[in-house]
């Protein structure tokens, strides 16, 4: 969940209206398994925010079955006024 804060009031906004393909984009198979690991870690990630336009999703996940890694990179496109998918790599 993403919140958006406006002339006094706090929005809550869906995920995957912010951020294309998410979380489906980590995903190399859309077994039941792998969608409950994922939905287990989502609470649990970490984000970097420090690169303006740009967001970092750091997942604790090892299966390389299931994920097509663990760092998920966006990128702002102010015309769609979305996060769109740049890169996903295992670190």
């Amino acid at each position: 969940m993403t919140f958006e804060y406006s002339k006094g009031n706090l929005k809550s906004i869906a995920n995957e209206n912010i951020f294309d393909q998410y979380p489906e984009e980590i995903l190399k198979t859309t077994s039941t398994d792998c969608k409950e690991q994922i939905e287990q870690m989502i609470p649990y990630m970490s984000y970097d925010f420090t690169i303006k336009n740009e967001v970092i999703f750091y997942y604790n996940l090892d299966n390389k079955k299931c994920f097509k890694g663990n760092t998920v990179t966006y990128l702002f496109d102010t015309n769609k006024k979305k996060f769109l998918l740049s890169t996903i790599e295992w670190y």
